[in-house]
C-alpha cells in the first residue's frame, strides 16, 4: 500500500484523501444522526433538544411544537409508566439535510381502578427530515405512522383533543 501511495501522482493523493475524509464526515453524519433520533425519544417532550423549534409534526396537523408538547403533557399524565424505544433507524443524507425512518415501540401502562395496571403498546414509524443546524442535527418534520396497537387502551380512556 505504501508503494502504491508513493507511486500515485499529487493530484491522486489528493483526491484519495478528500475521499477518505467524505467518508470519515459520513460516518460521523450518521453517527450524531442516531443520537439526535435516540435523544428525541428519551427526552420529548420534558427536553426537546433533538426536535429543531420549527418542527411540523404532521399526526398532529402541523400544530407548532409548543402546541405538541402541552398537547403530550395531557394526553401522557395519566400514564405513570411508559417506554418510548426506538430502534431500526435508516437514514439517507444529503448534504445539510437528511431523511430517516424508525421503528417505535411504546407500551404505556395506566392504573385500574381495583389498584390493577393495563398495558397496551403502540408500534409505528418515524418518518423523519433533519436539518444540520449551527448546533448539530435536529428533526424538522416528524410523521408518525402508526402499524398496529397491541391490547388497546382500557375501555372509557379518552386521549384528550
Amino acid at each position: 500500500m505504501e508503494l502504491l501511495q508513493q507511486q500515485m501522482n499529487p493530484d491522486a493523493r489528493a483526491i484519495e484523501t478528500l475521499g477518505q475524509e467524505l467518508w470519515r464526515r459520513r460516518r460521523g453524519d450518521r453517527s450524531r444522526l442516531v443520537l439526535t433520533l435516540a435523544s428525541s425519544a428519551v427526552t420529548f417532550p420534558a427536553n426537546d433538544s433533538a426536535i429543531d423549534d420549527r418542527l411540523d409534526f404532521d399526526l398532529f396537523a402541523g400544530i407548532t411544537l409548543s402546541e405538541v408538547r402541552e398537547w403530550l403533557g395531557k394526553a401522557l399524565a395519566a400514564f405513570p409508566i411508559t417506554i418510548h424505544a426506538i430502534t431500526n433507524s435508516t437514514i439517507e443524507l444529503d448534504g445539510d439535510r437528511a431523511t430517516g425512518k424508525t421503528l417505535v415501540n411504546n407500551p404505556m401502562v395506566i392504573p385500574q381502578e381495583d389498584g390493577g395496571q393495563h398495558q397496551f403498546t403502540v408500534w409505528a414509524w418515524y418518518i423523519d427530515e433533519l436539518v444540520r443546524t449551527d448546533d448539530g442535527w435536529r428533526i424538522a418534520k416528524r410523521f408518525e405512522q402508526q402499524v398496529f396497537v397491541e391490547s388497546a387502551p382500557p375501555a372509557g380512556h379518552e386521549i384528550p383533543k
